[in-house]
């Protein structure tokens, strides 16, 4: 795994779901904050660019730039 893809993950999981787990937990399970779901979806959008099945991860640099 390379770095950026490292990062990636460890955005989407301790910033996306556990954040959103978090505040789910804390607001009775009604729904999930625009905070959490900017966080959930930036990180699986960076894990996807960052894949080396996707042109060897050469999209990884022009997101971080847009991220």
């Amino acid at each position: 795994m390379k770095h950026r893809s490292a990062h990636y993950w460890n955005w989407f999981i301790f910033f996306g779901l556990v954040a959103g787990i978090i505040y789910l937990v804390q607001h009775n399970y009604k729904s999930i904050d625009s905070e959490s779901t900017w966080l959930l979806v930036t990180g699986v959008l960076g894990v996807i660019v960052s894949a080396s099945w996707l042109n060897k991860g050469q999209f990884a640099r022009p997101y971080d730039l847009i991220v």
